[in-house]
Protein backbone atom coordinates (compact mmCIF):
# COMPACT_ATOMS: atom_id res chain seq x y z
CA UNK A 1 0.00 0.00 0.00
CA UNK A 2 1.17 3.74 -0.60
CA UNK A 3 0.45 6.70 1.25
CA UNK A 4 1.63 10.05 1.93
CA UNK A 5 1.88 11.02 5.08
CA UNK A 6 1.24 14.34 6.71
CA UNK A 7 0.15 15.64 10.14
CA UNK A 8 3.46 15.06 12.83
CA UNK A 9 2.54 14.41 16.75
CA UNK A 10 4.92 15.22 19.06
CA UNK A 11 5.86 12.39 21.27
CA UNK A 12 7.96 13.42 24.60
CA UNK A 13 10.88 11.48 25.64
CA UNK A 14 9.52 8.69 22.64
CA UNK A 15 13.19 9.23 19.94
CA UNK A 16 16.38 8.37 21.40
CA UNK A 17 18.71 11.40 20.72
CA UNK A 18 21.91 9.52 21.39
CA UNK A 19 25.08 11.49 19.94
CA UNK A 20 27.78 8.62 20.16
CA UNK A 21 28.94 9.73 16.53
CA UNK A 22 29.57 12.69 15.84
CA UNK A 23 31.68 12.73 12.48
CA UNK A 24 29.36 14.26 10.28
CA UNK A 25 26.34 16.71 10.76
CA UNK A 26 23.68 18.40 8.43
CA UNK A 27 22.92 21.93 9.33
CA UNK A 28 19.23 22.78 7.86
CA UNK A 29 18.44 26.11 9.22
CA UNK A 30 18.01 25.44 13.05
CA UNK A 31 18.09 21.79 12.91
CA UNK A 32 20.71 20.02 12.82
CA UNK A 33 20.98 16.12 11.59
CA UNK A 34 23.24 12.99 12.43
CA UNK A 35 24.37 12.12 8.63
CA UNK A 36 27.17 9.97 9.95
CA UNK A 37 24.50 7.70 11.94
CA UNK A 38 21.76 7.84 9.02
CA UNK A 39 24.34 6.58 6.74
CA UNK A 40 25.60 3.80 8.99
CA UNK A 41 21.74 2.64 9.21
CA UNK A 42 20.68 2.62 5.78
CA UNK A 43 23.90 0.87 5.20
CA UNK A 44 22.52 -2.10 7.22
CA UNK A 45 21.20 -5.50 5.71
CA UNK A 46 17.22 -5.91 6.01
CA UNK A 47 17.11 -8.50 9.24
CA UNK A 48 19.55 -5.54 10.86
CA UNK A 49 16.95 -2.70 9.75
CA UNK A 50 14.53 -4.89 10.92
CA UNK A 51 15.50 -5.22 14.45
CA UNK A 52 17.41 -2.11 14.84
CA UNK A 53 15.81 0.54 12.58
CA UNK A 54 12.84 -0.68 11.54
CA UNK A 55 11.26 3.15 10.54
CA UNK A 56 13.86 3.04 7.63
CA UNK A 57 11.62 0.52 5.83
CA UNK A 58 9.71 3.26 4.88
CA UNK A 59 12.60 5.13 3.09
CA UNK A 60 12.40 4.99 -0.83
CA UNK A 61 15.20 3.89 -3.29
CA UNK A 62 14.92 6.18 -6.48
CA UNK A 63 16.83 7.29 -9.32
CA UNK A 64 17.49 10.94 -9.64
CA UNK A 65 18.72 13.26 -12.04
CA UNK A 66 21.55 14.54 -11.52
CA UNK A 67 21.05 17.66 -13.69
CA UNK A 68 18.07 18.77 -12.12
CA UNK A 69 19.49 18.12 -8.39
CA UNK A 70 22.60 19.91 -8.75
CA UNK A 71 19.88 22.90 -9.14
CA UNK A 72 19.19 22.72 -5.48
CA UNK A 73 23.06 21.91 -4.48
CA UNK A 74 25.01 24.80 -3.07
CA UNK A 75 29.01 24.76 -2.81
CA UNK A 76 29.36 22.31 -5.02
CA UNK A 77 32.35 24.80 -6.20
CA UNK A 78 34.19 24.51 -2.91
CA UNK A 79 34.83 20.91 -2.36
CA UNK A 80 38.42 18.48 -2.60
CA UNK A 81 38.98 17.47 -5.69
CA UNK A 82 40.73 14.46 -4.01
CA UNK A 83 37.39 13.30 -2.54
CA UNK A 84 35.62 14.39 -5.95
CA UNK A 85 37.58 11.77 -7.69
CA UNK A 86 37.65 8.88 -5.20
CA UNK A 87 33.79 9.22 -5.26
CA UNK A 88 32.28 6.21 -5.31
CA UNK A 89 28.97 6.65 -7.52
CA UNK A 90 27.29 3.07 -6.49
CA UNK A 91 26.98 4.51 -3.13
CA UNK A 92 22.99 5.90 -3.34
CA UNK A 93 22.91 9.27 -1.99
CA UNK A 94 21.10 10.52 0.60
CA UNK A 95 17.86 13.12 0.77
CA UNK A 96 15.56 13.74 3.67
CA UNK A 97 12.49 15.50 3.61
CA UNK A 98 12.74 18.99 5.49
CA UNK A 99 9.11 19.83 4.59
CA UNK A 100 6.50 18.22 2.92
CA UNK A 101 7.40 16.85 -0.88
CA UNK A 102 10.73 18.50 -0.59
CA UNK A 103 14.02 16.93 0.32
CA UNK A 104 17.24 18.22 0.73
CA UNK A 105 21.17 16.39 -0.32
CA UNK A 106 22.81 15.76 3.06
CA UNK A 107 25.27 12.63 1.58
CA UNK A 108 26.60 12.62 -1.82
CA UNK A 109 28.03 15.82 -2.97
CA UNK A 110 30.99 14.54 -3.77
CA UNK A 111 29.38 12.03 -5.68
CA UNK A 112 26.86 14.54 -7.51
CA UNK A 113 29.68 16.69 -8.70
CA UNK A 114 31.89 13.18 -10.26
CA UNK A 115 28.26 12.10 -11.89
CA UNK A 116 28.08 15.73 -13.37
CA UNK A 117 31.96 15.75 -14.95
CA UNK A 118 31.24 12.49 -16.63
CA UNK A 119 27.99 13.07 -18.17
CA UNK A 120 26.29 10.17 -15.97
CA UNK A 121 22.26 11.66 -16.17
CA UNK A 122 21.29 9.57 -13.13
CA UNK A 123 21.93 8.20 -9.50
CA UNK A 124 20.79 6.19 -7.17
CA UNK A 125 18.89 7.28 -4.27
CA UNK A 126 17.78 6.85 -0.93
CA UNK A 127 14.60 9.20 0.33
CA UNK A 128 13.94 9.71 4.07
CA UNK A 129 10.83 10.59 5.14
CA UNK A 130 10.48 13.62 7.69
CA UNK A 131 8.83 11.34 9.84
CA UNK A 132 12.26 9.07 10.09
CA UNK A 133 14.86 11.49 9.55
CA UNK A 134 13.49 12.87 12.69
CA UNK A 135 15.42 10.53 14.73
CA UNK A 136 18.66 11.75 13.05
CA UNK A 137 17.83 15.19 14.97
CA UNK A 138 20.41 16.43 17.13
CA UNK A 139 18.16 16.58 19.73
CA UNK A 140 14.95 16.33 22.10
CA UNK A 141 14.49 20.70 21.52
CA UNK A 142 15.04 20.47 17.55
CA UNK A 143 12.62 17.86 17.12
CA UNK A 144 9.96 19.47 19.57
CA UNK A 145 10.72 22.56 16.94
CA UNK A 146 10.65 20.83 13.82
CA UNK A 147 6.88 19.34 14.83
CA UNK A 148 5.50 22.91 14.95
CA UNK A 149 7.68 23.65 11.51
CA UNK A 150 6.76 20.83 9.83
CA UNK A 151 2.32 20.84 10.74
CA UNK A 152 2.81 24.64 9.34
CA UNK A 153 4.01 23.31 6.43
CA UNK A 154 1.13 21.51 5.32
CA UNK A 155 -1.24 24.12 3.86
CA UNK A 156 1.63 24.51 1.35
CA UNK A 157 1.64 20.78 0.06
CA UNK A 158 2.65 20.57 -3.39
CA UNK A 159 3.30 24.15 -3.96
CA UNK A 160 6.87 23.61 -5.09
CA UNK A 161 7.52 27.29 -5.59
CA UNK A 162 7.11 27.38 -1.71
CA UNK A 163 10.78 26.39 -1.07
CA UNK A 164 13.57 27.59 -3.19
CA UNK A 165 16.69 25.92 -3.04
CA UNK A 166 15.32 22.15 -2.18
CA UNK A 167 14.60 19.30 -4.49
CA UNK A 168 11.20 18.80 -4.95
CA UNK A 169 10.96 14.96 -7.33
CA UNK A 170 8.01 14.31 -9.48
CA UNK A 171 6.42 12.95 -8.73
CA UNK A 172 6.37 12.81 -5.11
CA UNK A 173 7.99 9.68 -3.91
CA UNK A 174 5.42 7.75 -2.08
CA UNK A 175 6.33 4.84 0.48
CA UNK A 176 4.98 1.51 1.25
CA UNK A 177 4.07 0.05 4.95
CA UNK A 178 1.76 -3.45 6.10
CA UNK A 179 -1.28 -1.14 7.48
CA UNK A 180 -2.60 -3.05 10.55
CA UNK A 181 -5.42 -1.97 12.70
CA UNK A 182 -3.81 -2.20 15.66
CA UNK A 183 -1.34 0.64 13.98
CA UNK A 184 -3.96 2.91 13.37
CA UNK A 185 -5.98 2.29 17.26
CA UNK A 186 -2.21 2.75 18.62
CA UNK A 187 -1.96 6.22 16.88
CA UNK A 188 -5.62 7.18 17.23
CA UNK A 189 -5.23 6.52 21.25
CA UNK A 190 -1.84 8.67 20.96
CA UNK A 191 -3.44 11.62 19.82
CA UNK A 192 -6.21 11.47 22.46
CA UNK A 193 -4.23 10.73 25.51
CA UNK A 194 -2.71 13.90 24.45
CA UNK A 195 -5.89 15.85 24.29
CA UNK A 196 -5.85 16.66 21.41
CA UNK A 197 -8.68 17.81 19.11
CA UNK A 198 -9.51 14.86 16.57
CA UNK A 199 -11.55 15.27 14.18
CA UNK A 200 -12.51 13.32 10.95
CA UNK A 201 -14.74 14.05 7.92
CA UNK A 202 -16.87 11.43 6.07
CA UNK A 203 -19.94 11.63 3.69
CA UNK A 204 -20.22 15.25 4.46
CA UNK A 205 -20.03 15.63 7.83
CA UNK A 206 -17.40 16.08 10.39
CA UNK A 207 -16.86 13.63 13.54
CA UNK A 208 -15.17 14.19 16.52
CA UNK A 209 -13.62 11.42 18.74
CA UNK A 210 -12.83 11.23 22.22
CA UNK A 211 -12.17 9.64 25.06
CA UNK A 212 -14.45 8.06 28.01
CA UNK A 213 -13.76 6.11 30.58
CA UNK A 214 -10.85 4.64 28.78
CA UNK A 215 -12.96 3.39 26.09
CA UNK A 216 -13.03 5.34 22.65
CA UNK A 217 -16.28 7.34 20.91
CA UNK A 218 -17.24 9.25 17.63
CA UNK A 219 -19.50 11.64 17.70
CA UNK A 220 -20.96 14.88 16.66
CA UNK A 221 -18.24 17.56 16.16
CA UNK A 222 -19.29 21.06 17.50
CA UNK A 223 -17.66 23.77 14.76
CA UNK A 224 -19.05 22.44 12.21
CA UNK A 225 -22.76 21.65 11.14
CA UNK A 226 -23.32 18.70 10.09
CA UNK A 227 -25.37 17.46 6.92
CA UNK A 228 -26.89 14.50 9.30
CA UNK A 229 -27.54 14.35 12.71
CA UNK A 230 -26.04 11.74 15.00
CA UNK A 231 -28.31 10.92 17.26
CA UNK A 232 -25.86 9.54 19.95
CA UNK A 233 -21.86 9.12 19.88
CA UNK A 234 -21.21 5.34 18.94
CA UNK A 235 -18.19 3.62 20.28
CA UNK A 236 -15.40 2.02 18.45
CA UNK A 237 -13.60 -0.66 19.19
CA UNK A 238 -10.02 -2.17 18.02
CA UNK A 239 -12.39 -5.11 16.24
CA UNK A 240 -14.13 -2.66 14.48
CA UNK A 241 -11.09 -0.36 13.39
CA UNK A 242 -9.04 -3.85 12.16
CA UNK A 243 -12.11 -5.17 10.08
CA UNK A 244 -12.19 -1.68 8.50
CA UNK A 245 -8.22 -1.28 7.94
CA UNK A 246 -7.96 -4.83 6.05
CA UNK A 247 -10.61 -3.03 3.52
CA UNK A 248 -9.02 0.05 3.09
CA UNK A 249 -7.15 -0.70 -0.40
CA UNK A 250 -11.02 -0.77 -2.13
CA UNK A 251 -12.63 2.11 -0.30
CA UNK A 252 -10.79 5.01 -0.49
CA UNK A 253 -10.79 7.25 -4.18
CA UNK A 254 -12.78 7.99 -6.55
CA UNK A 255 -12.17 4.70 -8.63
CA UNK A 256 -14.86 3.29 -10.55
CA UNK A 257 -14.80 -0.07 -8.82
CA UNK A 258 -15.94 -3.58 -9.93
CA UNK A 259 -19.15 -5.40 -9.53
CA UNK A 260 -17.63 -7.59 -6.48
CA UNK A 261 -15.69 -4.41 -5.23
CA UNK A 262 -19.01 -2.81 -4.76
CA UNK A 263 -20.93 -6.12 -2.95
CA UNK A 264 -18.09 -6.15 -0.42
CA UNK A 265 -18.27 -2.67 0.48
CA UNK A 266 -22.23 -3.46 1.23
CA UNK A 267 -21.49 -5.96 3.23
CA UNK A 268 -19.04 -4.16 4.93
CA UNK A 269 -21.41 -1.27 5.51
CA UNK A 270 -24.10 -3.47 6.70
CA UNK A 271 -21.36 -5.49 8.99
CA UNK A 272 -19.46 -2.70 10.44
CA UNK A 273 -21.65 0.47 12.38
CA UNK A 274 -20.67 3.80 10.55
CA UNK A 275 -18.32 1.95 8.62
CA UNK A 276 -17.88 4.95 6.38
CA UNK A 277 -16.54 7.19 9.36
CA UNK A 278 -14.34 4.17 10.43
CA UNK A 279 -12.82 4.50 7.30
CA UNK A 280 -12.23 8.28 7.49
CA UNK A 281 -10.24 7.30 10.25
CA UNK A 282 -8.43 4.61 9.12
CA UNK A 283 -7.38 7.19 6.28
CA UNK A 284 -5.95 9.87 8.61
CA UNK A 285 -4.36 7.64 11.40
CA UNK A 286 -3.08 5.03 8.62
CA UNK A 287 -0.61 7.91 7.93
CA UNK A 288 1.34 8.32 10.64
Amino acid sequence: MEFRYREMIYCPDYYDFHNNDREEWFPNGIFNYNVSRLIKDLAADDNEKAARTPWLNTAVRVSVPVAEVIKYCHGLGHMKEKHILDADLDRPLIFIEVAPDSFNLVDGHHRLEKARRQGITELPAWMVFAHEAIRYLGSEAEYSRYVDYWNSKIEDLGDAAAYRGVFCPVPAPSRERDLTGWHIWNRMCMCLNECRRVEVYSEGQWFTLFRLNQKMYCGEAENHEPSIRCQTPFLISLEMVESAASCFENWHGNVRFSAEVRENRKLIKRTIRHADVLMACVRVFSEY
